[in-house]
């Protein structure tokens, strides 16, 4: 988690001085406390800057989708991952979440996705009504 957070400094400096309230609020790092509110806060912000910021927010991005890839691979272990998932991706509203989704990469695009963004509602497709015909004569029923 610490390698994560020294990178997501280096992306994004403003989160130095967060960081360190975080450590005189709580005396530890609370990795769920701190993605919820700091790192949520700065990406955000990030993505409402110039196009400058929101190269520092697709290197942050881009770290985390690295923590998330490694998971179990190298220094990464699970906390890690829940902590991106459970914190950062879902304290992002809808919209920041829809807004950030074009940058995040396959693994958390995936989580975005499946869990936090809405789905189209699932249509009947032409083998599924093929399908409910078979079972239920007559599907549907023509006026």
């Amino acid at each position: 988690m610490e390698t994560l957070i020294d990178g997501l400094i280096a992306a994004a400096p403003e989160l130095a001085p967060r960081l360190a309230e975080h450590y005189a609020d709580y005396d530890e790092l609370l990795g769920y406390i701190f993605f919820s509110y700091d790192v949520v806060a700065q990406a955000v912000a990030l993505h409402r800057g110039s196009d400058e910021d929101r190269v520092r927010l697709a290197a942050m991005l881009a770290l985390m989708e690295q923590a998330w890839a490694e998971e179990g691979v190298s220094h990464v272990d699970a906390e890690t991952v829940a902590v991106i998932a459970l914190s950062f991706l879902e304290s992002l509203d809808r919209e920041a979440l829809q807004a950030l989704r074009p940058m995040l990469g396959p693994e958390m695009g995936r989580a975005a996705d499946r869990y936090y963004l809405p789905q189209p509602p699932p249509t009947l497709g032409r083998r599924g009504a093929m399908l409910l015909r078979r079972i239920f004569p007559g599907f549907p029923k023509k006026a």
